[in-house]
C-alpha cells in the first residue's frame, strides 16, 4: 500500500495513509521505522511524528474491533475514552503533518520499499522485548507479566 500510495499521492498524504495502514499490522514497528528514517536524516521529524500518531489511530481502531468481538459490556465502557483519544491523535497528526516543511528532496521512483537491515533490527528488538515479557511472566506470574508489559511499553 505504501509503495502504491507513494506514487499516486503527495508525499505527506502517502505517509499518512501508509502509517494508518501499517499501524494495523504493528504500530510499534511502524513508529520504529519512522524513527530510523529520521535518525538517518532521510525524513523530517515533524512529518514522521504526525505519521506515528496516525499509526496509533489504527491501533485504537483495532482495539475497538477486538473488544467488541470479545465483550460488548467492555466495549460500552471504553468506547467514549477511545473515541476521545482517536480525535486527539488524529488532530495532532494532521497539525504536525501540515506544519512540517515541504520536502525538498526529489522522490526516488525506483527506491526500495523497505530496508532489510532496519527490518531485521526492528524484528530483533521486538522479539527480545517479547521474550523478556514472557520470561518475567514465567518467573513472577501475573506481577511479572504486568511489569514486563509496563517495561515493554516504554520502548
Amino acid at each position: 500500500l505504501a509503495h502504491i500510495a507513494k506514487r499516486l499521492l503527495s508525499s505527506k498524504n502517502a505517509l499518512l495513509l501508509s502509517s494508518l495502514a501499517s499501524g494495523f499490522v504493528s504500530s510499534t514497528a511502524t513508529i520504529a521505522s519512522l524513527g530510523l528514517e529520521v535518525r538517518s536524516g532521510k525524513a523530517n521529524a515533524t512529518t514522521n511524528a504526525g505519521a506515528a500518531l496516525m499509526s496509533c489511530v489504527s491501533t485504537l481502531i483495532q482495539t475497538l474491533i477486538i473488544v467488541i468481538g470479545i465483550s460488548f459490556a467492555w466495549f460500552k465502557l471504553i468506547i467514549f475514552p477511545t473515541l476521545i483519544a482517536l480525535v486527539v491523535l488524529a488532530v495532532w497528526a494532521f497539525i504536525l503533518l501540515r506544519k512540517a516543511e515541504p520536502s525538498t528532496a526529489s522522490p526516488e521512483l525506483d527506491s526500495r520499499m523497505f530496508s532489510l537491515k532496519e527490518a531485521i533490527i526492528i524484528a530483533g528488538t521486538l522479539t527480545l522485548i517479547q521474550a523478556g515479557v514472557y520470561g518475567l511472566s514465567i518467573s513472577l506470574g501475573d506481577a511479572g507479566l504486568i511489569a514486563g508489559t509496563l517495561l515493554a511499553s516504554l520502548f
